[in-house]
């Protein structure tokens, strides 16, 4: 909704517009279109999805319009020194969030919380942003009815409709802006989404409409070496995956430390650190199988083919991700991405890690030298051959205790009969 909270105007008018860019020169309007505009002082225009269709047109232009071209805009501003296209509106295929962006390049009166307005698509990511046209201002906010399931499924439908080429399979992760939530350095949280290893998860956006995840770690004392390494272990993956343009690994777009007294004290624990990712995924791999059918090889045996791509480049990098599994699997349109590989150890320098009995690793896709004696970056392998298992046969050859274990030795033959048997 565009609330004029000071004098101005906003006025909907039912029309299609081309967006070609070809209106660009403010209007001289006559005496007489110049008093119709003044009878227009205070209002708001809302946006409603089931007056349009999007098959025709999807965006909403704003502008003080023409007489010539009377439905030139569907937002008619009455104010002088406008252009008759000065904005466009449009909800975004990869947010679900309204964008507002400038008609051309030549507009430079347009501002966004005090922030001038590009061609470049500008996200309203929050509840209420405040909006510049000239000397027109503006509250753009959302309405009650946003935050409803209905909304939800009504805004799908529109934007599959609208958008021929697919819309963003994240779009669960990005709900209609209904709180004031905090924003760190640009980034604006939407939901959680899951746990890593150090911390929470969470699905962020910024103005420039990019979804990420972000991963929110209580550093202390104890633990601040383990996230210094997560950190470097990123760093590195990030800048060999970005070379090599490989999307098969979860990488990092930033850091940022923020001061103690910058965070709630609710919120507080010693110093909060906060990992901006990307991609951010649509579901876990356990997830995605799920809604598989049986005669879709193809489509599991692409699956199998990305997980073996990231456990080869971790590994091509001397990296161990150690905990190879479903739920460390994520799907990003279609495609198997690695997560929680802040996790990974570097092999640089050593090769081999003795065992680590009982810690490190997940029950079920566990290898035998985790627990039994040095291991290496086989283990992955082998956490990748019992989801392959599953993958294919729906099953995993042990669920229950650890055949590893010491005094467990004599359940280690039903062990290799559930791999051959099922």
């Amino acid at each position: 909704m565009l609330n004029q909270p000071n004098p101005g105007s906003a006025q909907s008018k039912n029309s299609d517009t081309s967006g070609s860019g070809e209106f660009t020169e403010p209007n001289t309007p006559t005496k007489a279109y110049q008093n119709q505009l003044k009878t227009m002082r205070i209002g708001c225009y809302v946006f409603k999805l089931s007056d349009r269709d999007p098959t025709q047109d999807h965006e909403w232009t704003a502008g003080s319009g023409t007489l010539k071209q009377p439905k030139l805009c569907q937002i008619l501003l009455g104010a002088g020194g406008l252009n008759p296209c000065q904005v466009i509106f449009a909800l975004s295929k990869k947010t679900g969030l309204m964008t507002i962006r400038a008609y051309s390049p030549n507009i430079k009166n347009v501002f966004v919380d005090g922030e001038i307005l590009t061609i470049m698509p500008y996200s309203f990511n929050r509840l209420c942003t405040s909006l510049e046209i000239g000397n027109l201002q503006f509250e753009f906010g959302y309405s009650e009815y946003s935050w409803d399931e209905a909304y939800d499924n009504e805004r799908l439908a529109f934007l599959e409709l609208a958008y021929k080429d697919g819309v963003a399979d994240t779009l669960h992760h990005t709900p209609t802006p209904s709180m004031p939530w905090l924003k760190v350095a640009g980034w604006t949280i939407s939901k959680a989404i899951g746990q890593g290893t150090f911390g929470e998860v969470f699905s962020v956006t910024n103005n420039a409409d990019t979804v990420a995840a972000m991963k929110v770690i209580n550093r202390t004392t104890q633990n601040h070496q383990a996230v210094t390494h997560a950190r470097r272990v990123l760093e590195k993956i990030t800048t060999q995956a970005n070379s090599e343009k490989f999307g098969h690994v979860l990488r990092l777009v930033d850091v940022y430390p923020l001061e103690a007294n910058q965070i709630p004290l609710h919120q507080l624990v010693t110093e909060q650190v906060y990992f901006i990712l990307l991609p951010t995924v649509a579901c876990t791999w356990s997830m995605h199988i799920k809604t598989l059918s049986e005669g879709d090889y193809i489509i599991r045996l692409r699956l199998l083919q990305d997980l073996l791509k990231g456990i080869r480049f971790l590994h091509e990098n001397a990296l161990l991700h150690g905990d190879i599994k479903p739920d460390n699997t994520g799907i990003s349109s279609g495609r198997a991405v690695l997560l929680d590989v802040d996790a990974a150890k570097d092999l640089n320098r050593v090769g081999t890690l003795p065992a680590t009995p009982g810690s490190g690793g997940t029950l079920g896709w566990l290898a035998p030298e985790r627990e039994m004696g040095p291991y290496g970056q086989l283990v992955d392998v082998w956490s990748a051959g019992v989801m392959a298992l599953e993958l294919f046969h729906n099953h995993r050859p042990w669920t229950g205790l650890n055949p590893w274990r010491p005094r467990h030795e004599s359940l280690r033959p039903e062990f290799q009969k559930n791999i051959y048997l099922g």
